[in-house]
């Protein structure tokens, strides 16, 4: 679809009662159209004809209603509008043309689109597909990126119909490598493309070394060779969680955790992008939240997966419109895409502003909600590896509270406070809070620290052992948020919340304590 034309045309409609003339919309907007001939003609009819068709098929008025005749014994839309509206299953061409429909739908569109609600939404949109634009032009080096990316996912798609076609075979019989190319003869070369090269051609860098004893401990593994089958065959949440569950109970390897998320971005690029590094991976996620007004259809609680299906769907929804083909099945497309979603790291999420170690404090000002969210639910059924789940939110919730020690210990050596600091310590769990400490006067702070890698306003959970400790030392509770938190550099940012906590927040209960009740 022609962009310059279409947002030509929402700048006519946000202009009150104006129109354009066929030829000057080409004029204007530089269409190597000739008016003058038939071919001319046809093809301006055309590029209207699917400019209109996406705004029907979003359900939006037609903008080419916009434009007329120059002609003032004609003046008005003239008979190829009013056929694509019949098209569209609008009405009758001739009737719709004799109920002057054109001049009617014109208004509506000086009527949406003068809605400032609506332009900046769709003002959002237009500013993605431009960044997109921008990156992918401007990074010249992705191409060859590219070019390795779709010869991978060549060599795996012909590894997954051989699999399907041969159930018989198990994952490390040389024949299923058969007609794959050069570089992958065997199982042990493919294991060795999609873990071990730091350039696989397909995920984004920032990946771990694996030593060759626990890349032969990972592929020599007979549980492993049964779920990397399932995973290629079909990669989806289930076959990730079980990937994840037996990945995590190995202590070789459990420290590696993104090349589990590097294996399903190599084997389902259509839902996932190629941005496996956890913590980079939500930097880019808080960039189009801040900026495009990115929204999860559901909190995905951390899991990469989730979240990153889901902004690959969003990103093909407000995409969409860069590609005259359907991009279902355009595998060009999604290799694009998950590089554009590595670029918005690039230039927007490597720029750390602390240091290793380091944890800053900020003042969050009017942000937040005035209501708690609506969640929708679709009651799907789902494979949860509570024991990673576990796992992963104890060790990100241990960083958090370190950091904040340190950050305590520091603040009271800073105001010569040296005794108090050596007594700031972490607490045992169930004491309803986490972090031991004092404030500027030597008075004891209970402090609750909740750390995410997500952004400032992402939600947090609180026990009901927290809530009632909370109630009981309304003074000296404090919440320490902890997000953007950094694995690799153990970093991140943080503001509190203190004295009234309950007064701050909007908090929701989300399970039940049940009783068996008398008859």
């Amino acid at each position: 679809m022609n962009n310059v034309v279409r947002e030509y045309l929402i700048k006519i409609a946000r202009t009150k009662d104006d129109f354009v003339s066929y030829s000057q919309l080409v004029k204007d907007c530089k269409l190597n159209y000739n008016l003058g001939t038939q071919e001319g003609k046809k093809q301006l009819s055309h590029m209207l004809g699917v400019v209109s068709t996406f705004e029907y098929e979003s359900k939006r008025p037609l903008l080419t209603s916009l434009v007329i005749y120059k002609d003032p014994n004609k003046n008005d839309q003239g008979p190829g509008f009013y056929k694509l509206a019949q098209h569209l299953g609008i009405g009758n061409a001739k009737k719709l043309q004799d109920a002057l429909y054109g001049f009617e739908e014109a208004k509506q569109c000086r009527k949406y689109w003068q809605n400032d609600v609506n332009y900046q939404k769709e003002s959002l949109s237009s500013s993605l597909i431009n960044l997109y634009n921008d990156l992918i032009a401007k990074h010249n080096w992705i191409f060859s990126w590219k070019k390795e990316y779709l010869e991978f996912l060549s060599e795996i798609e012909i590894i997954r119909t051989n699999i399907d076609s041969f159930p018989s075979l198990k994952i490390d019989d040389s024949k299923l490598y058969n007609g794959v190319s050069k570089r992958i003869s065997n199982y042990e070369d493919f294991m060795n493309k999609l873990l071990k090269e730091k350039v696989n051609g397909i995920s984004s860098r920032g990946q771990s070394v694996l030593s060759g004893k626990n890349f032969r401990t990972i592929i020599e593994d007979d549980n492993f060779k049964i779920i990397i089958t399932k995973c290629i065959s079909n990669p989806s949440l289930s076959s990730y969680n079980l990937l994840k569950k037996w990945w995590i109970n190995n202590e070789e390897i459990s420290n590696r955790p993104l090349l589990i998320n590097r294996i399903l971005a190599a084997l389902n690029y259509k839902d996932l992008s190629s941005t496996v590094h956890d913590s980079k991976f939500w930097s880019v996620i808080n960039v189009l939240k801040e900026s495009y007004q990115f929204e999860f259809k559901e909190e995905p609680q951390g899991n990469w997966y989730i979240a990153n299906k889901d902004l690959s769907e969003w990103l093909d929804e407000k995409l969409s419109t860069t590609f005259e083909d359907n991009i279902q099945g355009n595998v060009e497309y999604y290799v694009l895409r998950n590089i554009f979603v590595w670029l918005i790291f690039e230039e927007y999420g490597s720029k750390s502003k602390l240091y290793p170690n380091q944890l800053l404090k900020k003042e969050l000002g009017n942000e937040g909600y005035d209501s708690v969210p609506n969640q929708k639910r679709n009651f799907n059924e789902v494979d949860i590896d509570y024991v990673g789940k576990n796992k992963r939110a104890k060790d990100l919730g241990d960083a958090g509270e370190d950091l904040v020690k340190q950050y305590e210990k520091a603040f009271l050596k800073i105001n010569k406070l040296d005794e108090l600091s050596d007594k700031v310590k972490i607490v045992k769990d169930g004491k309803g809070y986490d972090v031991y400490s004092f404030d500027i006067n030597g008075n004891p702070k209970f402090i609750e620290v909740k750390t995410t890698q997500g952004n400032a306003l992402t939600p947090f959970y609180l026990s009901e052992n927290e809530v009632e400790f909370m109630r009981i030392n309304v003074g000296n509770y404090f919440i320490y948020r902890v997000y953007n938190y950094d694995e690799e550099n153990n970093s991140g940012e943080f503001f509190e919340i203190n004295e009234d906590v309950e007064a701050k927040v909007l908090m929701k209960p989300i399970s039940y304590k049940v009783y068996k009740k008398k008859p």
